[in-house]
């Protein structure tokens, strides 16, 4: 073997040095075994060299090279010498690597882009496993959008960086893990661990993210939520990556686990949201959403003093559906809304042509959903609507749930509710008990009336608990001079009850079930007569004995 003399010049090692195998020496340590493998094999084949690999200089840095080298065989096709040159390569080489980087590696954390992480999986999909179905997670970051939106982009970029390392920590390093999208993540685990074990690993893991992000202030109120998802024989990349992301959301929804493992059960699941989505596109598109009147009771006069309006599905071929067949729809902000809004504007129809009537009689109450509630303006579109509408605000009731009273935007909601109310729109907190609501909190809001839920009213007479917790809510609105409706009142015991202990109003099936505008609309319009025609020809009080059907709105 003979040497040029730039090898003493561009390495700093003596020629004789590199004979044989000294100039091994001269390369990157992580190159040596493959070089030294490549090397040997084209000894003993013969073959043409062709190859790359890092080489010291005199300065100690190391540059990129290309070698190729062939053989000169003697007459008996013996190899007698080879020929061959070194090419820098070092700027091409940097430059394909940065290249590379771009096409596969997430520039804000290091870790696999999702083209990398596709091309992985659909690798490891194509393959013969014998080690079981390949088992991925989507990790994703709750309240990272509300701390970007707080602390700004560098904040944002900080903590996807933290989240990243302490992702890497938390697994093994033969899992792949990339980012797929703004705060998503994906982890694909090198041996799987079966069904229960996944389950169990994403909810272990999950905490262990969530206590490790803890330590930073910043990061403290940013929750993990992880999906899993076990590959089926004939499974695309795209396809096991959906499944995992609906379980994903399904962790999102359910405040108790962080991580959820896609089954077919929660196939099912999502496949009722979608068509509960759809079911309220189309209602809405084709105006089929129609308000019916669940009557008010006073009970002390047995007459109607208003009615709560409840949502309902007018479908043409199933006929009237309940709020039950749009579920989704009521949790999807902005269907939420277009829902709340053509309600609204259904009932304020109704109202008009009701026609006015004096504040002693009642009102009509709708819901306001929280997403209602956080629209700019929302007190000065309501009432503008009502007087359009030549609709007094006494006659309209806004109905609020507790969960609205510990949101964070609390102060604007309270400020829309006592704008309304100045107004003479009348405010109630419905559901009273089930939820987050307090003394304090009724102090500080402008209610009117609370509506104690049906949980409390169907243990009337039973539960000796539920007797005294209804008894304090009555006592409580009644210091507070705040009136009280009473939910679901399906017997004569719950009604009478609820009649001695002080309670004004009620509503529920033992009543009536809730009606259809027309069927309502010619009840109320006696009850608001000079006369004050009541409900049903002004009987008193029922007091039957022989019980109603248990039914629900």
């Amino acid at each position: 073997m003979s040497l040029s003399s730039r090898w003493k010049e561009a390495t700093g090692l003596p020629v004789e040095s590199a004979i044989g195998h000294g100039w091994f020496q001269a390369l990157h340590p992580e190159d040596v075994d493959r070089v030294r493998g490549y090397w040997a094999e084209r000894l003993q084949t013969g073959e043409p060299a062709d190859l790359k690999y890092r080489i010291r200089l005199e300065d100690y840095t190391y540059r990129w090279v290309r070698a190729r080298a062939t053989p000169r065989r003697d007459e008996d096709g013996q190899i007698v010498k080879w020929y061959g040159a070194v090419e820098d390569i070092h700027d091409l080489e940097l430059a394909t690597e940065r290249l590379h980087r771009q096409a596969y590696v997430d520039d804000l954390t290091r870790l696999a882009n999702r083209r990398s992480v596709e091309e992985e999986l659909a690798g490891l999909l194509q393959e013969p496993r014998t080690c079981g179905p390949v088992e991925l997670l989507v990790v994703d970051l709750s309240g990272f959008r509300h701390l970007n939106d707080r602390f700004g982009h560098e904040t944002g970029d900080a903590v996807l960086r933290l989240f990243a390392i302490l992702l890497r920590k938390c697994l093994s390093e033969t899992d792949v893990i990339g980012r797929i999208a703004g705060d998503q993540f994906v982890v694909m685990l090198h041996e799987p661990i079966g069904e229960a074990g996944l389950q169990s690993f994403a909810v272990k893991l999950a905490r262990e993210l969530e206590h490790r992000m803890d330590r930073n202030t910043r990061t403290r109120n940013v929750g993990v939520r992880i999906g899993c998802a076990r590959s089926l024989v004939g499974d695309r990349c795209e396809d096991l990556i959906r499944r995992a992301k609906m379980a994903l959301y399904a962790a999102k929804e359910d405040s108790k686990q962080p991580a959820r493992l896609f089954t077919p059960a929660l196939q099912r699941t999502i496949n009722e949201r979608a068509d509960q989505l759809e079911l309220a596109r189309q209602a809405l598109r084709s105006r089929w959403l129609v308000p019916y009147y669940q009557p008010m009771i006073d009970l002390r006069s047995g007459e109607v003093a208003g009615a709560e309006a409840l949502l309902r599905v007018d479908h043409p071929a199933d006929g009237i559906l309940s709020p039950a067949s749009i579920w989704a729809a009521l949790d999807a902000p902005k269907l939420s809304k277009l829902i709340n809004d053509q309600m609204m504007a259904l009932v304020l129809s109704d109202l008009r042509e009701w026609g006015p009537w004096p504040a002693s009689v009642g009102s009509i109450s709708i819901n306001l959903s929280g997403e209602m509630l956080m629209q700019e303006g929302l007190a000065r579109s309501l009432l503008r609507k009502l007087e359009r509408k030549s609709v007094k605000p006494h006659q309209l009731t806004v109905e609020i749930t507790e969960r609205v009273l510990v949101d964070e935007l609390a102060p604007k909601t309270r400020q829309c509710l006592e704008q309304l109310q100045r107004h003479g729109v009348r405010v109630s907190l419905d559901d009273f008990g089930t939820g987050f609501a307090s003394l304090t909190h009724l102090q500080r809001l402008p209610v009117n009336e609370i509506k104690i839920d049906r949980s409390f009213v169907s243990d009337l007479g039973q539960s000796g608990t539920g007797t005294a917790i209804v008894k304090s809510m009555i006592h409580l609105a009644q210091n507070m001079g705040i009136d009280v409706v009473a939910e679901g009142v399906e017997t004569t015991e719950q009604a009478h009850l609820l009649q001695e202990w002080g309670c004004r109003y009620a509503q529920g099936y033992y009543f009536s079930k809730p009606l259809p505008a027309d069927e309502f609309g010619a009840i109320w319009c006696a009850v608001t007569k000079p006369y004050r025609g009541t409900f049903q020809q002004k009987r008193p009080l029922p007091t039957r004995s022989d019980g109603v059907a248990v039914s629900h709105s």
